[in-house]
């Protein structure tokens, strides 16, 4: 797959940054994806790239290209509550969920803008999740007819909500029977800034 993004960095006063950014994901036969993100615009971000393969046994391998600097730095499992580029998404909020690495609860359902939804609630499953992630607990609000993730809560270890992802714009993909959102939105509570991928 992929997809030309617009990404804005929104600040608390409402300013605007705009990058370009190009995003590829493969599929490998054994189900686990790889996934690159190369920044296209503007000219004090271009050429950085991040690279992220999914492994089955053990930590993912990320590694974040500078060009500035000519290094790449890899991305250890400390550093994944990290911002992504100046972003309100971490290297955590990245990365392909591990469904054995959470639990999963029923919480009710409810509409989202006329839609009925599912309300989820994902913790982390083991000691090792709970220490690595930067996150308590997440609450998910999934579509009941096409299972499309339309909000996403998460909160900090102290259980304050910090985050809400919302996705808007669903539309059928031309030429295939799958649906995506084609407007993402993250909006960090507690220091009121946000960042828009379309």
């Amino acid at each position: 797959t992929k997809v030309k993004l617009k990404m804005s960095l929104i600040s608390s006063n409402g300013n605007s940054r705009e990058r370009e950014v190009m995003w590829y994901s493969k599929t490998a036969k054994d189900n686990y994806q790889k996934q690159l993100i190369r920044f296209l615009s503007p000219a004090d971000v271009k050429g950085t790239g991040f690279l992220s393969i999914e492994n089955e046994n053990s930590e993912d391998d990320n590694w974040l290209y500078l060009p500035a600097l000519r290094k790449v730095r890899r991305i250890s499992a400390a550093d994944k509550t990290d911002n992504f580029m100046g972003t309100e998404f971490t290297y955590e909020n990245l990365e392909n969920e591990d469904l054995d690495d959470y639990s999963y609860s029923l919480k009710g359902t409810e509409k989202i803008n006329g839609t009925d939804t599912y309300v989820i609630e994902a913790v982390p499953a083991s000691a090792n999740k709970k220490e690595n992630t930067g996150y308590s607990k997440r609450e998910v609000w999934i579509t009941k007819d096409k299972f499309i993730i339309l909000q996403i809560k998460y909160y900090d270890k102290s259980e304050g909500l910090i985050k809400i992802f919302n996705a808007k714009d669903t539309r059928q993909v031309p030429g295939s029977n799958k649906w995506r959102a084609y407007k993402y939105i993250m909006n960090n509570i507690q220091n009121n800034k946000s960042t828009v991928l379309e």
